[in-house]
């Protein structure tokens, strides 16, 4: 579907005051630290805009059934201090931005904007405005930073994603990560498939069995998905391109500037599949599966066996030691390098992501991690009315 942004004012219009930006509270139904220091952060800068740069929910881990506006009153009625502070910076003026990630790549919408509002009492002119990409404060640039992350990049961060569509990260979390309390792998980028399987066995002893069944369904059908898919993806990608002269002027920027945007932005693994087939290692898994087969032949004497076993056993060798992990540090250098391209492509003096959940810098970079995760205290940045930002931690 387009997104309908519920951006009810232009920026222009919003008064110049101090910013604070916190990423990735992954917020769900649970008890959650992150909620009481957010709570407390807010309540400690009455007067600030406060800025989520995505992933304020864990969306992707509800069933694909689920309203993603139920889902985000349900999660933030369970947070009581942080929805009151929300609702009493909001009722008295304060302005509260969300951005998209891809957990939540839906609080973008206008429908979710009002669920909120109607859960925490506000009328719908109260100053919450949610969007799909980025925002500008000054020369600072906010983006949670998926779009540059091939496993959860979006087909076009104008037009929000359905359950058939949704990038290859968020849909793993959601049919299988979820499904089957397989909370370990959540976000897990590095895990191969030895690791992985030493990780299943030692965690769910005799329901192993059913947990392998089940990765193997689900990332079959992903990659079954991702040849079908085609025309359903093309039409995504057109409805997006034709909000983009809309989102231009609501950001203060030449529809030209977002057009190097989107070449900046990362080729979905989900589009195709061979991509989806390899970053499952599904190549690693038939060859362990060929090299297992090729050694029982040879044993039972039949001589093709050992020209099998030797040609699986070379592939692995060298696909593990040539490759190791194929996501290892991929999203963070990623990142690094799209926010030296977004200073050059839209004249920003610095960019701020989060998404890795690891906290990284450069002269015009700030990664801020994740607010919830953070080991030690939490990190935030905060922009000064002049546009000067400095990022801090939360004592």
């Amino acid at each position: 579907m387009l997104l309908r942004w519920a951006a009810i004012r232009p920026m222009s219009a919003i008064d110049p005051r101090s910013v604070l930006v916190v990423s990735d509270v992954h917020l769900s139904r649970r008890p959650s630290a992150a909620a009481d220091a957010l709570a407390e952060l807010v309540h400690s800068h009455p007067s600030h805009e406060l800025v989520v740069a995505g992933d304020f929910f864990d969306l992707a881990l509800d069933p694909p059934d689920k309203q993603p506006g139920e889902s985000m009153a349900e999660i933030l009625s369970s947070h009581p201090a942080l929805a009151e502070g929300l609702a009493e910076r909001l009722g008295g003026g304060s302005p509260v931005t969300l951005l998209a990630g891809n957990h939540d790549a839906a609080i973008a919408d206008t429908t979710t904007r009002t669920r909120l509002l109607d859960m925490l009492g506000l009328p719908d002119s109260a100053p919450l405005t949610t969007f799909p990409w980025f925002v500008r404060r000054g020369g600072v640039h906010i983006e949670h930073g998926h779009f540059y992350d091939p496993d959860n990049a979006p087909t076009h961060p104008l037009c929000l994603w359905s359950y058939q569509t949704e990038p290859l990260g968020v849909a793993m979390t959601r049919r299988f990560v979820a499904p089957n309390g397989a909370m370990m792998f959540a976000g897990a980028y590095e895990v191969t498939p030895l690791s992985g399987l030493r990780h299943v066995l030692s965690e769910y002893g005799l329901r192993a069995p059913l947990i392998i069944g089940n990765y193997f369904a689900t990332a079959g059908g992903l990659c079954v998905r991702a040849r079908v898919s085609g025309p359903t993806l093309r039409a995504e990608w057109q409805r997006g391109d034709r909000a983009m002269r809309e989102y231009s002027e609501q950001q203060g920027l030449d529809v030209s500037v977002l057009e190097q945007l989107l070449q900046m932005g990362a080729r979905p693994t989900h589009h195709r599949f061979t991509d989806t087939f390899m970053r499952l290692y599904f190549d690693r898994i038939f060859a362990s599966a060929s090299a297992s087969g090729g050694l029982a032949l040879a044993l039972m004497g039949q001589a093709g066996g050992w020209l099998l076993l030797g040609l699986a056993a070379s592939y692995l060798v060298y696909s593990v030691t040539g490759q190791g992990s194929r996501y290892r540090d991929l999203p963070g250098a990623r990142l690094r390098e799209a926010a030296l391209g977004v200073q050059s492509a839209t004249g920003a003096t610095t960019v701020i992501f989060g998404h890795t959940h690891v906290e990284d810098s450069a002269p015009g970079y700030v990664n801020l991690g994740s607010y919830a995760f953070a080991r030690g205290r939490r990190p935030y940045v905060e922009i000064d009315q002049a546009g000067n930002p400095r990022r801090l931690r939360q004592s």
